[in-house]
């Protein structure tokens, strides 16, 4: 994985479009992915196509491999999960804007999302640079989400905090972002 600057990450980020972030809520995984699992499970060739066909294709693959299986799953009873508003900064770099962190997706799986655009538009939201020059209290410049109401995103948190089901939807999130931003 490439490193980034904040300022290259700054810029990235003010080029997006609201509607290329994500609510999330993630989860620590019980055990880390190899450098094998992660690129097999980043490069299995599948490809974003809208309903059910992607969740048969997931299925299938899961089906002919139980290593593949045993991380996708990831069943490890109850856990620390945590609320993010996230976005790609490429192909498989998954950025955690709320919390200003790449998402080290070896260790951390998205287990609910939905599209920021869902909760807020144009009119009660935008993507924003904070400096030091505006914000005595920094010591960079950041981008972040500005929102007009934030019980919006505290309400997405605990609603989904006590979720049950607990499927690892990176590999989904992944497909569709890439999809999406075709």
């Amino acid at each position: 994985m490439r490193k980034y600057t904040q300022k290259e990450i700054n810029q990235i980020l003010l080029n997006k479009k609201l509607n290329q972030f994500y609510f999330a809520m993630l989860k620590q995984r019980q055990e880390i992915l190899t450098d094998e699992e992660l690129s097999r499970f980043l490069n299995s060739g599948i490809t974003y196509t809208g309903g059910n066909k992607l969740e048969e294709k997931i299925a299938d693959k899961i089906m002919r491999s139980d290593k593949f299986s045993k991380f996708i799953k990831n069943i490890m009873g109850d856990c620390f999960r945590w609320a993010a508003v996230l976005t790609m900064l490429d192909d498989t770099t998954i950025y955690d804007v709320a919390n200003r962190k790449i998402v080290d997706i070896k260790r951390v799986k998205i287990i609910h999302y939905d599209n920021l655009t869902n909760y807020y538009n144009e009119t009660n939201a935008r993507v924003k640079l904070y400096s030091p020059k505006d914000y005595p209290q920094l010591k960079e410049e950041i981008v972040s989400i500005d929102v007009d109401d934030e019980k919006v995103l505290d309400d997405y948190g605990i609603e989904h905090s006590e979720q049950k089901e607990d499927e690892d939807l990176i590999f989904k999130f992944i497909a569709e972002v890439k999809n999406s931003s075709c």
